[in-house]
């Protein structure tokens, strides 16, 4: 528990960021609320919610973000670096489910859709990973600006949007996807199709991430 630990630390030594992260997840939280009571969820709300939380997981990956800007900062540990992006989810995962938890439970125990909760439960996982994606990409090139000529313009626009946000497009935009479509059906197969493809979008996630952090400790 070495990790988690020092991640914990490293967000104590940081509270202005643990709270912001905290008013991010509860906005998310209100805006879906807000979005729920709609009768018809749109996608809009919810992918903004979304990108709400995706910014408070960002915020509390501060560890992973140190670990990933010097290599060598955990080669005392005794771990596998590429190890190292499940780790540092644990401490985002855990801070996001409790910030996050008691108004969702408040929301389910109010509606009476106890499958509230299993969407925050599969939804947070998602963007704790893609926030670690985007920790572990790779170095800035300088040639990214150069991008490639085309026939409708340069490419490095697309190249610099892609390399600052993939993760949160990899993480935000599936799961708006599955909670609209999930919070808009009243049959719980909807609930349960976007639980199942959510945890397995986590753990694609969570595995490119730790593929990235590989790259980035031999490069």
């Amino acid at each position: 528990l070495v990790l988690p630990w020092r991640d914990l630390l490293a967000l104590a030594r940081a509270p202005a960021r643990l709270m912001g992260a905290a008013a991010l997840a509860l906005l998310a939280v209100g805006l879906i609320a807000v979005a729920g009571h709609a009768g018809q969820v749109s996608l809009v709300p919810v992918a903004a919610a979304l990108a709400l939380g995706y910014l408070a997981a960002a915020w509390l990956c501060e560890g992973a973000r140190l670990d990933a800007e010097d290599t060598r900062r955990s080669e005392a540990l005794p771990f596998r670096f590429e190890s190292l992006a499940w780790w540092h989810a644990a401490v985002p995962c855990l801070v996001l489910l409790a910030v996050a938890g008691a108004p969702v439970i408040a929301l389910a125990a109010a509606a009476g859709d106890p499958r509230l909760i299993a969407l925050l439960v599969v939804t947070v996982p998602v963007l704790a990973g893609g926030a670690l994606v985007n920790v572990f990409r790779p170095r800035y090139m300088p040639d990214l600006f150069g991008g490639v000529e085309t026939p409708v313009g340069n490419t490095a626009a697309i190249g610099v949007v892609l390399w600052l946000a993939w993760g949160p497009l990899l993480a935000v935009v599936p799961m708006a996807v599955l909670l609209s479509g999930a919070l808009s059906a009243s049959r719980p197969a909807a609930v349960t199709r976007a639980v199942v493809a959510g945890a397995v979008l986590a753990a694609v996630l969570g595995a490119y991430a730790a593929r990235r952090a590989a790259r980035l400790r031999s490069a």
